[in-house]
């Protein structure tokens, strides 16, 4: 009996952590805002990024146009 109540107190305890780390969302310390995407990339040229992003390239040289 003395177990069963053990078990469901700490049952309860660990949902209650859940439920409070589920509501207080992710943690963000300001370190990935701070990052900057663009660092330590280079120029590339456009017939490269084309081979990828050919849909993009084509609305691109639409606009250029």
């Amino acid at each position: 009996m003395i177990r069963n109540s053990l078990i469901f107190v700490l049952s309860f305890a660990l949902l209650l952590v859940v439920a409070a780390q589920v509501q207080s969302g992710p943690q963000d310390d300001g370190a990935a805002a701070a990052a900057d995407p663009s660092e330590g990339a280079e120029y590339v040229g456009e017939a490269k990024c084309k081979k990828c992003h050919f849909k993009q390239h084509r609305s691109w040289k639409k606009s250029t146009t």
